[in-house]
């Protein structure tokens, strides 16, 4: 007999009773009931294994993978500051994450170091028994610009450690990240699961469906996954998590907002061609070259590193910032503010050097934002989606326009509303009447854009409204639009056009 993780069917199985039930009447007993959707780990042969009903995924527990934290070589805090790098005393963000929560998976914790000194750490889970400690550096460097005194993006969010790899490169069993994830959730359905808290994965691994579906849930349990793209030099998608397309995966950008190549080894020689991972599930950008952060070798050590794992703390510290401004949101919701937020930003800074395997179409030109202290917009909403309506239905929207410091509002001429769509740019009341639009539209989703001028700045918000027939299920692949008014059709996009908000910092994926 062997170990096994499986998945069973929620359409063959209304419950864990059920399922456990057709597990035992098939020969095999189960070992674990795991907080993933009827998810067990269960003893059998393999053929109890195949006459278990309902069972829509399996992999032996024990099965070896090689993992790879994004290594590094031995300062992102100026670089927190402006687009000029001016000193980190003007980086002044809305909020520094206090209430939020993180689980940072990686190489354990040095929590003697100066930076998480006063700073909330909670050891949560160890593959190594009461081991949280780290040897490799890795957890503590990127825990630094997640939580640090002076480094840390959201210093006063709760850092949850999560000690799952005691090597940077090495070979680790499905079944130990699974427990290690399972953790994660158990901790979050515990601790108020209806608000948002954050999970990183600055690794990879080989393509595995099995950890993919799992971390998938985690994302889909209102945990926003970020995880680093990869030091590899090859498509995304051939790597867990980086190429899960719900969570944000995450690329390097260097000081000039160069898009930057790491490997999977020691940076030794600069002059070497290096690659960030690339391909569709490519979602935003940090920094992540030259990155001061925390050293494990003295309490007041300090280092500077350089891949997608650091970029990805980062990200992962303004996804704090980002739930703290909006508390009600969704995991899907602070994803998509995040991303779009900074995709004009991206745009317009990102550069992709022509001897790169891939171009800017490849991925989702975005770079990671955060509100600051005093920062003016032309709306208190966020871009992004703002209603989901179903077909048939009518219903309005307040935009929260700037109405009383905001001139010259209009809608941007290159976004147009649909004919559906309607807003009263004297009350920022957006109508969306879709009680005769054509059925094959829906699903779908429908871009617009606002602009206006505040304080002699021309700002931009664009905003967006999902169509959906029976439940907004459908729009997790639905087609993106923007209406032609001129031609009177609708032009399939690819990438989001939409508001600058001013970075401290900056950061893109699936």
């Amino acid at each position: 007999m062997a170990r096994y993780l499986i998945t069973l069917d929620s359409e063959v199985h209304a419950d864990n009773t059920s399922a456990q039930a057709a597990i035992t009447a098939a020969g095999a007993s189960v070992v674990k009931s795991y907080t993933f959707s009827l998810t067990f780990e269960v003893e059998a042969t393999e053929e109890q294994l195949a006459s278990i009903t309902g069972v829509v995924e399996s992999t032996a527990k024990n099965t070896v993978t090689s993992v790879a934290v994004q290594v590094f070589n031995q300062t992102h805090l100026t670089h927190l500051a402006s687009a000029s790098y001016a000193p980190a005393t003007v980086y002044e963000p809305l909020n520094t994450g206090a209430g939020g929560d993180v689980y940072l998976v990686d190489t354990g914790l040095y929590a003697d170091h100066e930076q998480f000194a006063g700073r909330s750490v909670n050891n949560l889970y160890s593959n190594f028994g009461s081991d949280f400690s780290d040897t490799v550096g890795h957890g503590t460097a990127v825990g630094s610009v997640i939580i640090g005194n002076a480094q840390g993006v959201s210093k006063d969010a709760t850092l949850h450690n999560v000690k799952l790899f005691n090597s940077a490169v090495g070979d680790i069993t499905i079944g130990e990240i699974i427990d290690a994830l399972d953790a994660v959730l158990v901790h979050h359905n515990a601790n108020n699961p209806s608000k948002a808290k954050v999970v990183c994965l600055p690794w990879v691994t080989t393509q595995n469906n099995f950890l993919d579906n799992k971390i998938a849930e985690l994302n889909a349990s209102n945990l926003v996954v970020v995880a680093a793209a990869g030091n590899n030099g090859s498509n995304v998608n051939n790597y867990s998590p980086a190429g899960v397309n719900s969570i944000i995966t995450v690329g390097a950008y260097d000081a000039d907002y160069n898009v930057t190549a790491f490997t999977n080894v020691p940076w030794t020689d600069p002059t070497t061609s290096y690659y960030t991972n690339y391909g569709a599930s490519l979602d935003i950008f940090a920094l992540g070259v030259d990155i001061s952060c925390a050293d494990i070798t003295a309490s007041d050590a300090y280092t500077t590193a350089s891949g997608t794992s650091m970029a990805s703390g980062i990200v992962a510290g303004a996804a704090i910032q980002w739930i703290n401004n909006y508390p009600a949101k969704t995991s899907a919701e602070i994803k998509d503010v995040i991303l779009q937020e900074g995709h004009r930003k991206g745009m317009h800074r990102l550069v992709f050097d022509e001897n790169l395997p891939f171009s800017s179409a490849d991925v989702y030109t975005s770079i990671v934002t955060t509100s600051l202290v005093g920062q003016v917009s032309i709306s208190n909403l966020p871009s992004g989606r703002v209603l989901n309506v179903q077909l048939g239905q009518t219903i309005t929207k307040d935009l929260e326009l700037n109405l009383a410091n905001a001139t010259d509002l209009a809608v941007i001429s290159f976004a147009p509303t649909p004919p559906w769509m309607t807003v009263d740019l004297t009350t920022g009341i957006l109508t969306v009447d879709t009680s005769s639009i054509d059925p094959s539209l829906v699903p779908g989703i429908y871009l617009f854009g606002i602009k206006g001028t505040v304080e002699g700045k021309v700002m931009v918000e664009e905003y967006s409204v999902g169509l959906y027939n029976i439940s907004d299920s459908e729009l997790g692949t639905a087609t993106q639009y923007y209406y032609d008014d001129e031609t009177e059709s609708y032009d399939e996009v690819v990438s989001y056009q939409v508001a600058p908000n001013f970075s401290p910092f900056a950061s893109q994926k699936n």
